[in-house]
């Protein structure tokens, strides 16, 4: 996997918004589906593009928070995806993590 100089962080699909097939950021009619899957060593996103996260990028709680930071910046970008991103990071690498307000 190729890795853009800016913090060792996988590069921007190209194309932008053509390479989700259509989907306008935004709109939710047409957007399509995507979802975060373990693939060997990499969280990969599945949908029209492919995006691939190395779960050893990802494996401490402030890695965790410098991704959603990064992935917060893309327009393909939606809360669902952050929130299950953040849940497969923290399942996968075990990381010690209590959920809820205490």
């Amino acid at each position: 996997m190729a890795t853009s100089p800016n913090k060792g962080l996988p590069p921007d699909p190209q194309g932008g918004v053509e390479s989700l097939g259509g989907y306008t950021p935004g709109k939710t009619s047409d957007a399509p589906v995507m979802r975060w899957k373990v693939e060997g060593t990499a969280i990969a996103l599945q949908g029209p593009f492919s995006y691939s996260i190395s779960l050893d990028t990802c494996d401490t709680l402030e890695k965790v928070v410098d991704w959603i930071l990064h992935l917060a910046e893309k327009s393909w970008v939606t809360t669902e995806l952050i929130e299950s991103f953040i849940e497969l990071a923290i399942d996968t690498n075990k990381i010690p993590f209590r959920r809820g307000i205490a």
